[in-house]
C-alpha cells in the first residue's frame, strides 16, 4: 500500500489493485486534445479516489499526463484541418488501446472522435469506430451502438448506412437485425444490474406504419419479430411505436432502452436531450469501449470553448462498467 499526494488530498494508494483505463487522442486536428487535457485536469481527484489509472495512447505533445503510450504524428497538427498524414497514427493509438484491453492489461478502452473520411485513404475499410473495433476483435456477430445517458439509453438498428440502404435491410433482413440488436442489447443491460429488461422498439415508418396505410414493414417484419419474444421471461419487448412519441417524458418512462430503426431515429432525441452528457457504448465486443457521442468539431478546434463534459461522462462510464464486471 502507497500514500499519494494531490493537491490538499492525501489517499492510500493499493497500485496492484489500479484499474487501466486506455485512452485514445482520436484525430489530433479536432478537439480530442483540448477536452482530453480539460477531462483529465477536471478528473485527477477523482480518479485517485476511485483507484483508476488512464494511459493516454497518442502523441505526447499534444496532452501533458504522466501514463502516456508515446504515438506520434509526422506532422503537427493544424487546428480544424483533418490530414491524412495523421491517419497512420490515428489507427495505431486505436489498434495498440485495444490490445491493450484484449491482452488484459487496461480494462476499457474510450475512444476520442475521429473523421473517418482522412482514413480511408490509408486503408480503412470501415463505415465506422463501431465496425472497426469489431474487426480488431474478431467478433463473429456484428457490434451493436447504444448512446445512454441519465435519462436514457438508445440503440440504431441500422448503423452507418444510408437512409435508403437502411430501408432496404429492414425489407430483407430485418427480423435478424432486430433479434440480435434485441438479444445484444438485453445482455448488456444484464450485466449492467438490470435482470429483466424492457426494449421498445420503434417502427419505421410515420405513426408505425398505422395499420399499414404507410407501409407494410411494421405488419410483414416488425411485428412479427416482436411476437417473436413474448414467452421470453428474461426481458420485455413492446412496439413498435411511432418513433415521433416514443421518446416523450411519458414514454420514455415505460423502457430500459429504445431500439430504432434507424441511425437518426435513434441519436437525434438523444443529443437534443443530453448531446454534452450522452456516452457511447460499444455492445458485443469481448471488451469495454465508450467514447463521447460528439465528432471531431473542427469548427472550433483549438479555440479553447470545446467542452469535455461527454469525455468525462465517457471515462465515468467505463470505470462503471469495468467495475460492474469485475464483482
Amino acid at each position: 500500500m502507497s500514500r499519494i499526494w494531490c493537491a490538499n488530498l492525501s489517499l492510500n494508494i493499493d497500485f496492484s489493485q489500479l484499474m487501466k483505463i486506455a485512452l485514445t487522442m482520436g484525430d489530433p486536428a479536432g478537439i480530442g486534445p483540448e477536452i482530453t487535457q480539460k477531462a483529465l485536469n477536471q478528473l485527477r481527484p477523482w480518479l485517485i479516489k476511485q483507484q483508476v489509472e488512464i494511459t493516454y495512447f497518442g502523441d505526447p505533445r499534444l496532452v501533458i499526463w504522466e501514463n502516456v503510450k508515446a504515438i506520434e504524428c509526422s506532422k503537427p497538427p493544424k487546428h480544424g484541418v483533418g490530414e491524412q498524414a495523421h491517419a497512420a497514427p490515428i489507427i495505431d493509438a486505436i489498434q495498440k488501446a485495444v490490445a491493450a484491453c484484449v491482452k488484459g492489461s487496461h480494462d476499457a478502452v474510450v475512444t476520442n472522435p475521429i473523421n473517418k473520411s482522412i482514413l480511408y485513404g490509408h486503408g480503412f475499410e470501415f463505415p465506422g469506430h463501431t465496425e472497426f473495433l469489431g474487426h480488431l476483435c474478431q467478433c463473429g456477430q456484428p457490434t451493436v451502438m447504444m448512446l445512454t445517458c441519465d435519462d436514457l439509453s438508445v440503440v440504431p438498428i441500422t448503423l452507418h448506412v444510408s437512409l435508403a440502404q437502411a430501408i432496404k435491410d429492414i425489407q430483407n433482413n430485418g427480423s435478424a437485425l432486430i433479434k440480435h440488436a434485441i438479444e445484444t442489447t438485453a445482455t448488456a443491460l444484464r450485466q449492467q444490474g438490470i435482470q429483466k429488461p424492457t426494449l421498445a422498439i420503434s417502427g419505421l415508418n410515420p405513426h408505425a406504419g398505422e395499420g399499414g396505410a404507410m407501409g407494410q414493414e411494421e405488419i410483414e417484419v416488425i411485428i412479427p419479430t416482436i411476437d417473436g419474444f413474448k414467452d421470453r421471461t428474461d426481458l420485455s419487448v413492446i412496439g413498435p411505436m411511432p418513433a415521433d412519441t416514443m421518446f416523450d417524458v411519458y414514454n420514455r418512462k415505460q423502457y430500459d432502452a429504445a431500439l430504432a430503426m434507424t441511425h437518426d431515429q435513434a441519436l437525434i432525441p438523444i443529443k437534443a436531450l443530453a448531446f454534452d452528457q450522452a456516452v457511447n457504448v460499444t455492445l458485443g465486443l469481448p471488451i469495454i469501449r465508450t467514447s463521447p457521442d460528439h465528432g471531431t468539431a473542427y469548427d472550433i478546434a483549438g479555440q479553447g470553448i470545446a467542452r469535455p463534459d461527454s469525455l468525462i461522462a465517457a471515462i465515468k462510464k467505463a470505470v462503471q462498467l469495468a467495475k460492474a464486471q469485475h464483482k
